[in-house]
C-alpha cells in the first residue's frame, strides 16, 4: 500500500528531505566528475601513492554521501508509513552524523584541489570550496529542520502505538524493544557497508588475505542484518537457536571492525590509512559503536519471545487498519478545532 502523508508536518518533513537529497546529490555529482576529471589528467605527472589516494578518495567519500541522502529518504518514507518514532529519533542522529561528515570533506577537498593545481595546472576547481560549505550549510539546516518536525509528529506516533497495543504498558516495552532493533538494523546496513568499501576502495596496501576478509564481509553483513529481522519477527524455536548463532556472527564482525579500526593507527600500516584517516575512523567508530548497541539490544528481543508480542507484529493489515482509522480521527480533530 502505497503511503501518502496526512499531516502538514509530514509533508513539510518529506518536502525537505526531497530538495535536500536534490540539491546535494546534484551538487556531490558534479564535485566528484570535476575531481576525477582532473585526477585522470594528472594520474601520470603525479606518480606518488599517497597522494594518488588522497585524490582517488574524495570521489569515493562524495559517492557514499550521495548514497546517503538517498538512503536518509527512503528510510524517511518507511518511518512515516510504519508511524515509527523509533527511527524517526534515529534519523535525526543519521542526518547529524551526515552534517559532520560533509563538515570534514571541506578540509579533505581542499587538500585535493592543491594537489591537482599543483600537478595539472590551474583548473575550474576554485569553487570547490564554495561547495564544500554549502553542502554543510544545507545538512545542518536539514537537520535543524527534521529535529524541530520531530517533536511535532511524536505525538501523533504516540497514539498510533497507544492504540495498537491497547494501552498495555508491558506489551508496549517489548513494542519499543523490537522496533528498536529493526531500526538499528537499518542503520547498520548503511555504516557498515559504508565502512568496509571505503577500506576496500581507497586504502592502499592491504594483504591479500586482509583484502579477501574485507571482501567476503560484504555479503555477510547484507545476510546477517536480513536473516536477523526475519527470524525476530518469528518468535520459534529454530528461529531462536539461529538468532543465536548470528549474535555470536555479530559479535564477530564487531571484533572485525575493532581490527580495522585499530589498523589504521598502527605505525607500520599508517601510510597507507593516512589520506582517510579521519573518516574512516568516524565511520568505524559509528560502526563498532552499532555493533555493540545492536548485540544488546538483540538479547533483550530474545527475553520477550512468547510473551504475546508477535500477533502485534506480524499482522499487517490490523497494523494499516489501525493506522487507517487514526487518520480519520486526526482528520475529524482537525475539522472540530
Amino acid at each position: 500500500m502505497f503511503y501518502r502523508p496526512t499531516s502538514v508536518w509530514s509533508w513539510i518533513l518529506v518536502a525537505a528531505t526531497v530538495i535536500e537529497t536534490g540539491l546535494l546529490c546534484s551538487k556531490g555529482f558534479k564535485m566528484g566528475c570535476r575531481i576525477f576529471t582532473r585526477y585522470r589528467v594528472s594520474l601520470n605527472l603525479v606518480p606518488d601513492r599517497t597522494i594518488t589516494a588522497e585524490v582517488k578518495a574524495v570521489p569515493t567519500f562524495l559517492s557514499l554521501l550521495i548514497f546517503g541522502f538517498i538512503y536518509q529518504a527512503l528510510l524517511l518514507y518507511d518511518t512515516l508509513s510504519q508511524r515509527n518514532m523509533i527511527q524517526l529519533g534515529g534519523l535525526c542522529a543519521y542526518s547529524a552524523s551526515l552534517c559532520v561528515y560533509t563538515i570534514l570533506q571541506i578540509q579533505q577537498v581542499e587538500k585535493v584541489v592543491i594537489v591537482l593545481e599543483t600537478a595539472a595546472g590551474p583548473a575550474t576547481l576554485i569553487n570547490m570550496k564554495h561547495l564544500t560549505y554549502a553542502n554543510a550549510s544545507l545538512t545542518g539546516l536539514y537537520t535543524a529542520i527534521i529535529i524541530c518536525v520531530s517533536f511535532k509528529l511524536y505525538g501523533e506516533f504516540q497514539w498510533t502505538i497507544y492504540r495498537q497495543l491497547n494501552a498495555d504498558l508491558a506489551m508496549q516495552k517489548r513494542y519499543f524493544t523490537f522496533k528498536i532493533f529493526t531500526s538499528i538494523l537499518k542503520f547498520d546496513l548503511f555504516y557498515f557497508l559504508g565502512f568496509v568499501i571505503q577500506m576496500l576502495v581507497v586504502v592502499t596496501g592491504l594483504a591479500n588475505f586482509e583484502f579477501v576478509l574485507t571482501v567476503a564481509s560484504i555479503p555477510f553483513i547484507i545476510l546477517t542484518l536480513m536473516v536477523s529481522t526475519w527470524f525476530m519477527r518469528r518468535e520459534n524455536i529454530t528461529g531462536m537457536l539461529v538468532v543465536l548463532i548470528l549474535e555470536v556472527l555479530h559479535t564477530a564482525l564487531l571484533a572485525f571492525y575493532v581490527f580495522k579500526l585499530v589498523r589504521i593507527y598502527q605505525p607500520s600500516h599508517a601510510e597507507s590509512y593516512l589520506p582517510v584517516r579521519k573518516n574512516v575512523s568516524s565511520f568505524g567508530f559509528l560502526t563498532i559503536m552499532l555493533s555493540v548497541v545492536t548485540i544488546g539490544v538483540a538479547i533483550k528481543c530474545m527475553a520477550n519471545f512468547n510473551k504475546g508480542l508477535k500477533g502485534h507484529i506480524t499482522n499487517q493489515r490490523l497494523a494499516w487498519k489501525l493506522l487507517e482509522d487514526h487518520e480519520i480521527e486526526m482528520m475529524e480533530f482537525d475539522d472540530r478545532r
